[in-house]
């Protein structure tokens, strides 16, 4: 039986790190299968397109917290619990919808495109830095110094974060980005148990500017329909959106490139093909690993599957690849994304501003910079988080 404990797969970290292995594997088997994860929580992936599919709009996987707090293994949700069960992807439809409503009408006050200044001015001081470290014959560490800190500058700008306050934003909004969906509550309430936002729209509030958050907090004061939770919860959602893609997809797309080289020469020679390249990147090594996690409500039958009621699913999206091969950049036509993962990446908020800001800091990096190798003794590790997996660090020598 899939489900039962005897032969329920173990994990261990090496999964975060490899998950199509299993991915395959389990498809081979069976739809959704019950493991173990390696802090001792059982699990269910799906790891079927088709049922991949049925899961995501299944009524009885639920992703709101709020309805799950007696099945939820967690034992303390803290007085900010309201905040962060607002959090969109924690919604279930309509409120999801409503919610989906209000952020992207903020978003189109502000095309994507108008921010394409900044992300090349905020590129060019990261590489102005890196620059002067490698001519002192230091190695680089890509992940610090450019992929992390670039896209929060970005999305701080956006936002209208001040420059006094970006560090005191950074050290809450971290500990988000190396969770796993084990401790992800716990991490949000960490992250929110002295949350920078509330000053910060505040601010706005009695100030607006030209910013981001100035039009979610008009949009709040003049009527419409975002509560002050649901306010701070939009914020973290679209820091984390713009924070979190776009290091998957520049650290992952240098990573490939020099693992690839005929490609990486391909793209010197000519850097239009860079927008062809990045959507490879998010092809080959789709920035998502699996879905926002669900807990059934009631049992649930995935695939003619039976999974008992307060278990923890989640929706393994590159099921819905296909053949798990890299194409090559302007060769021919790529494996189309189908069900999960396409109605995911499409939707996914942050992916617009990551596209750009992989455009942009990958194809800086390379005009800058006409030698890039990975440091000898360079290990490149992955962070411990199920969701969106990535690396740890990435070192470098690089040259002009």
């Amino acid at each position: 039986m899939p489900g039962s404990a005897a032969n329920s797969p173990r994990l261990d970290p090496s999964f975060i790190r490899h998950p199509r292995d299993l991915y395959h594997q389990l498809r081979a088997q069976v739809p959704a299968r019950r493991v173990t994860m390696w802090d001792g929580q059982h699990a269910w992936p799906v790891t079927r397109p088709a049922e991949a599919k049925e899961a995501l709009s299944d009524p009885r996987l639920s992703m709101n917290w709020h309805q799950l707090r007696d099945l939820l293994p967690w034992s303390s949700f803290g007085p900010r619990w309201s905040m962060v069960n607002s959090y969109m992807l924690q919604q279930a439809s309509p409120e999801h919808a409503r919610l989906r409503e209000l952020v992207p009408a903020a978003l189109a006050v502000r095309s994507v495109k108008k921010i394409q200044p900044d992300i090349e001015s905020i590129a060019d001081e990261l590489l102005d830095h890196i620059a002067v470290a490698a001519a002192a014959g230091d190695i680089v560490d890509l992940m610090r110094s450019y992929a992390i800190p670039l896209p929060l500058r970005v999305i701080s700008r956006l936002l209208g974060v001040p420059s006094g306050e970006f560090e005191h934003l950074r050290m809450h909004i971290e500990p988000l980005l190396v969770s796993t969906d084990a401790i992800i509550l716990a991490a949000i309430e960490y992250a929110l148990s002295d949350d920078p936002l509330d000053e910060l729209i505040a601010q706005k509030r009695a100030q607006p500017q030209d910013d981001l958050l100035s039009e979610l907090v008009h949009a709040t004061d003049g009527g419409e329909r975002l509560s002050h939770d649901e306010l701070v919860s939009a914020a973290l959602m679209l820091i984390l959106a713009g924070y979190d893609t776009s290091v998957h997809l520049i650290h992952h797309g240098v990573l490939t490139l020099l693992g690839n080289p005929s490609q990486l020469l391909k793209v010197r020679a000519d850097p239009s093909l860079l927008c062809l390249a990045v959507e490879e990147f998010l092809r080959f090594e789709n920035p998502l690993n699996v879905a926002t996690t669900r807990l059934t409500i009631e049992t649930a039958c995935i695939g003619g599957v039976e999974i008992p009621r307060g278990q923890l699913v989640f929706v393994s999206l590159p099921c819905g690849i296909g053949v798990a091969r890299w194409c090559e950049i302007g060769v021919g036509a790529r494996p189309k994304r189908s069900g999960p993962v396409r109605s995911v990446v499409h939707k996914c908020i942050g992916v617009r501003v990551a596209r750009l800001e992989g455009e942009i800091a990958i194809g800086r990096l390379l005009e800058r910079f006409q030698r890039i190798t990975l440091a000898d003794r360079c290990v490149v590790r992955s962070a411990n988080n199920v969701a969106m997996p990535g690396l740890i660090t990435l070192p470098v020598h690089v040259s002009a």
